[in-house]
C-alpha cells in the first residue's frame, strides 16, 4: 500500500487461485473486462493499457460490500482489533482487480457466504503476472453504481471517493484503507 498503489497484491504461492469471501454479504458490481479478452483471449492481459475499456488497468474486477449490520459481533471485534473502524450505516467495500476473466466471477447482486467462492486470481488488465490487486474502503452502506457507470468509476469515484490528479496523496487515496490486516492470519 502507498504512493499510487492503494492496495495489496495477492499471489497464489500454493497454486490455489480461488478467492473466497471473508464474510457473508453480496457483490455490488462486476466487470469481466470484455475488451481484455478481446485483446488476449487466454488471460485478458493488456500490459500498458490504462484506458476505460481496460478498467484503467485493473482488468476484470469486482466490488463487494460487507455492511456493518450484516457482520457478527466477533467480526466487528476482529476488525476493530486490526484498526478497522466500521460504524452503523457504514460498509466495508473490497475491490479486486486483475481477476481471471475466463473463470467464474460472481455477478452483481450475488449473495456471498463466508468462505464461499468469489473469483479467481488472474492476469487481466495491466498486469505482469498472475495475482489479484485488492483495495478496501469504508463508506456508507448500500452504494450502487448509477445507470451506465463503469465498475471502475463506481469504485474510484463513488466508493473510494478519490480525487484524480490531486496534489496531496491522501486526496488521491480517498477513503481507501490498507487491506493488509484482513490477511494477517
Amino acid at each position: 500500500s502507498g504512493t499510487e498503489h492503494f492496495g495489496i497484491d495477492l499471489h497464489s504461492a500454493t497454486g490455489n487461485s480461488a478467492i473466497t469471501s471473508p464474510y457473508d454479504d453480496e457483490v455490488v458490481d462486476t466487470d469481466v473486462c470484455t475488451a481484455c479478452t478481446e485483446a488476449d483471449a487466454e488471460e485478458g492481459n493488456t500490459l500498458g493499457d490504462f484506458d476505460l475499456d481496460y478498467n484503467y488497468g485493473y482488468g476484470a474486477m469486482t466490488v463487494v460490500e460487507y455492511a456493518y449490520e450484516d457482520l457478527s459481533e466477533e467480526q466487528h471485534n476482529n476488525l476493530t482489533a486490526e484498526g478497522i473502524e466500521l460504524g452503523e450505516g457504514e460498509s466495508l467495500y473490497l475491490m479486486m482487480g486483475h481477476l481471471d476473466p475466463t473463470q467464474t466471477i460472481s455477478d452483481d447482486g450475488t449473495a456471498l457466504t463466508q468462505g464461499g467462492g468469489l473469483a479467481t486470481i488472474g492476469n487481466s488488465g495491466n498486469s505482469d503476472g498472475a495475482h489479484t490487486h485488492l483495495e478496501m474502503a469504508i463508506n456508507e452502506s448500500g452504494l450502487t453504481p448509477s445507470e451506465d457507470q463503469a465498475t471502475v468509476n463506481f469504485w474510484l469515484d463513488t466508493v473510494a471517493e478519490r480525487v484524480y490528479g490531486a496534489e496531496e496523496e491522501a486526496d488521491r487515496q480517498g477513503n481507501r484503507l490498507d487491506p493488509t490486516p484482513l490477511f494477517d492470519e
